[in-house]
């Protein structure tokens, strides 16, 4: 069963929750104002005076639209004339602002006849989010335009509700509720349609809740949750944000105000995660917040210069020093993320080990398994493909590489895609990638035009007909959300 809960942004990579339970409702770990706002940079978009050279005549999508397709391209028309020669890939760049500064890439463009610069993304871009347009060393037969920026942010698309069936009746849902701003305030589940037996009435037997209050930011600072029939207080969790505005504490408390853990986060300069340590104990002194709090959990991130996740690393040991969060923590295991030359991700490595040379992070770590992205010529996502073990030269990275399983998607736009087979085995010619490779799940996916996702089905069984995504397949959950826009 996938998470339903979460957003569906699949460029992301260093956003995860801490804990299953805060995952329902905790934002992103990223950092800055979740309105979408955006300043816009230094250039204002609307062709205003600039003096001798050019400026921005007007751009689409307008500078501070909202809402905006995720399936956007990008485009900014000048008050003159460019040097083709300065409209590059470096020149004219688009990155995400929210939850950490991260590039987007796509061919870059420039039609001379209407004087429009273009940049179209090879992925969608990410919901609920604010995007920079930026240009820096574009120039003219008139001068150079001065460096400048458009902003502009995405449909939130929020998630409503999903469903569980057994035998096409309803066992259970859950749901999420939103304020007039489209923030969360309450996440909710149900397991029983109480005595009315109607699903989705007032009655329905709850689980959990988990109320969210937010301040003048719209960030999430407390949360409230509660559990059982009788939906009783059993945690409360507090956020605190540094004046960046990046989430750098989380504490929670027991009924009884009590601490039971505490999450402390640092950033880089693009608020983007670079640490995160969960504190279980609060260490001999019995104080909270002190230097011997015992970790249960420690995650650290690397990016690249276009803000890119390249390590995502999983620590078990503070280090020879005995302080969580610093540069002598060593590592149980970490993750290596390469990417293509248009910046798109390839391929997801594992490793377990610090290699013979007895140093994490090196060539010689061991891998104990990857995955590799395979792409259509239109750089849409196609398969996944998840390898388990080299083949018998004992090198990995080779055509004999053993399969475990893989994603085949049938692409939507862009890297959203109209549905998903999780492939399991082989069919009985005991070759995989042909038609008759075991599916164990199929996921069906319905979109507005604009990309905003509409709907979800998980099919674990494909019907009496025994052929997936036919009409007689049971569905096992369903997922809904709210479109912003047609």
């Amino acid at each position: 069963m996938k998470d339903w809960t979460t957003a569906r942004s699949r460029h992301s990579i260093a956003a995860a929750a801490f804990g299953a339970l805060l995952a329902l409702t905790a934002p992103a770990c990223g950092g800055g104002d979740d309105d979408g706002g955006g300043d816009g940079g230094d250039g204002d978009g609307s062709g205003a005076d600039a003096g001798p050279g050019l400026a921005i005549e007007s751009s689409l999508p307008a500078d501070g639209a909202s809402p905006v397709s995720v399936l956007a391209d990008v485009a900014v028309t000048l008050t003159g004339d460019a040097d083709p020669a300065t409209v590059t890939a470096d020149s004219v760049q688009l990155w995400k602002t929210t939850g950490g500064d991260t590039r987007f890439f796509g061919p870059v463009a420039y039609d001379a006849e209407s004087r429009t610069i273009s940049l179209a993304p090879f992925d969608a871009l990410d919901h609920g989010t604010t995007f920079e347009l930026r240009l820096r060393g574009v120039s003219g037969p008139d001068g150079a335009l001065p460096d400048s920026a458009i902003s502009f942010s995405t449909t939130r698309n929020s998630w409503t509700r999903s469903t569980a069936y057994a035998a096409d009746a309803i066992t259970s849902w859950n749901g999420k509720a939103y304020d007039a701003d489209g923030y969360e305030i309450h996440y909710f589940a149900y397991n029983g349609a109480g005595d009315d037996t109607d699903w989705y009435t007032d009655d329905d037997v709850p689980t959990m809740k988990i109320d969210t209050e937010h301040d003048e930011q719209h960030r999430a600072t407390r949360l409230l949750v509660y559990s059982g029939a009788a939906l009783a207080l059993v945690q409360t969790t507090v956020n605190t944000y540094d004046g960046a505005g990046d989430k750098v504490l989380e504490v929670n408390y027991d009924p009884d105000d009590a601490i039971v853990l505490r999450r402390v986060s640092t950033y880089d300069a693009g608020h983007r995660l670079l640490r995160g340590t969960q504190f279980s104990e609060p260490g001999d002194d019995g104080d909270w917040g002190t230097d011997d709090d015992v970790a249960s959990f420690a995650e650290g991130y690397v990016y690249d210069a276009d803000g890119l996740t390249v390590r995502r690393a999983v620590y078990g040991d503070p280090g020879a020093n005995d302080t969580w969060g610093d540069d002598d923590d060593i590592p149980d295991a970490w993750v290596e993320y390469q990417y293509s030359a248009e910046g798109q991700l390839a391929r997801r490595v594992s490793h377990s080990g610090p290699g013979d040379d007895g140093d994490w992070f090196s060539p010689d770590d061991p891998v104990t398994g990857y995955v590799q992205y395979v792409r259509d010529d239109q750089g849409r996502q196609i398969r996944n493909v998840r390898y388990k073990a080299p083949g018998d030269n004992g090198t990995w990275f080779n055509s004999d590489d053993v399969v475990n399983g893989y994603d085949a998607f049938t692409p939507f736009a862009k890297s959203l895609y109209a549905d998903d087979r999780y492939i399991t085995g082989p069919g009985d010619n005991g070759s995989w990638f042909n038609s008759d490779d075991v599916v164990s799940s199929l996921y069906v996916d319905t979109y507005a035009t604009s990309g905003d996702l509409l709907s979800e089905k998980e099919i674990d069984d494909p019907g009496d007909d025994g052929d997936w995504g036919t009409d007689d397949d049971p569905i096992a959950y369903l997922g809904e959300w709210m479109a912003d826009l047609p």
